[in-house]
């Protein structure tokens, strides 16, 4: 890309391409201390951007920000172009901003396939004034659609033979594919997942960044994670940023980043 703006560490911004989100000089603060230092992030479609750096370094409350959780005492937000800065969590997520937590979030009761059939219902009842009046068989069309869409899911996270197996009696691994399941049925613009791999293993870390793929193959989405697994988001994602004490240290892909003496004094080791 010649004469593109160089960014921290070398890299060449996703400002210059195709940009899905971006978080422009974010800062967050708690009384005297502040746990966001003018951050900036910004993601592409079909990107898989990894966010680390070490515990207290702002990770989760960067991720409350895009999320709509937490108003930035100063900065911007913006979807596909749009400040949604003062946005509510529930209008993010009407409009494609989607998010994962650390902790396992299964109704475990239901089947794997009723737990995504749960996910899509609440986007086929938002529509239901309007779906009524255009009679039963739009709300028939929209149910089958839904359907497919829980299937193809399905096979896209390698459920398919769980389907009809209770979501509380699954393995972590699977449980994990789940939770990544119920945030793609809703076919989202962003996707933010925290900490994906906690308590995979390899294989099962390899297979979700599988999955992501897959996705992102068919799909305008932007994914930012936040991962512990430095080796996970080496492996796996196309550029990474680097947070100490809530501000951005470095940002690149990770080749730039493995090599940046700064994050390996801070961070790496």
């Amino acid at each position: 890309m010649r004469g593109a703006p160089v960014g921290p560490s070398g890299s060449v911004p996703v400002a210059a391409r195709d940009t899905v989100l971006e978080v422009s000089e974010v800062a967050v603060q708690f009384g005297g201390v502040r746990a966001i230092d003018d951050a900036s992030l910004v993601v592409g479609r079909r990107e898989l951007v990894g966010v680390i750096g070490p515990n207290g370094a702002g990770k989760t409350t960067l991720f409350d920000v895009i999320s709509g959780f937490r108003r930035p005492t100063r900065g911007r937000v913006e979807l596909d172009g749009t400040d949604v800065t003062g946005r509510s969590v529930a209008w993010r997520a009407r409009h494609g901003v989607r998010r994962t937590f650390q902790r396992q979030q299964v109704f475990g009761a239901l089947t794997v396939r009723e737990n995504l059939l749960a996910a899509v219902e609440g986007d086929r009842m938002r529509g239901g004034v309007v779906v009524d009046l255009l009679g039963l068989s739009s709300r028939r069309s929209g149910a089958s659609r839904q359907a497919r869409r829980v299937d193809d899911v399905l096979e896209l996270c390698d459920l398919g033979a769980l389907r009809d197996v209770p979501a509380g009696s699954l393995p972590i691994g699977a449980a994990r594919m789940l939770e990544l399941g119920r945030a793609l049925v809703h076919e989202p613009r962003v996707l933010l997942l925290d900490e994906p791999t906690s308590g995979l293993g390899e294989a099962e870390a390899a297979a979700m960044s599988t999955a992501l793929r897959a996705y992102l193959a068919d799909h305008e989405c932007g994914v930012v994670l936040v991962e512990h697994d430095v080796g996970f988001v080496m492996d796996h994602c196309d550029r990474i940023v680097v947070l100490n004490l809530g501000a951005v240290l470095a940002a690149g892909p990770p080749d730039v980043i493995r090599a940046d003496p700064a994050v390996r004094a801070a961070y790496l080791g």
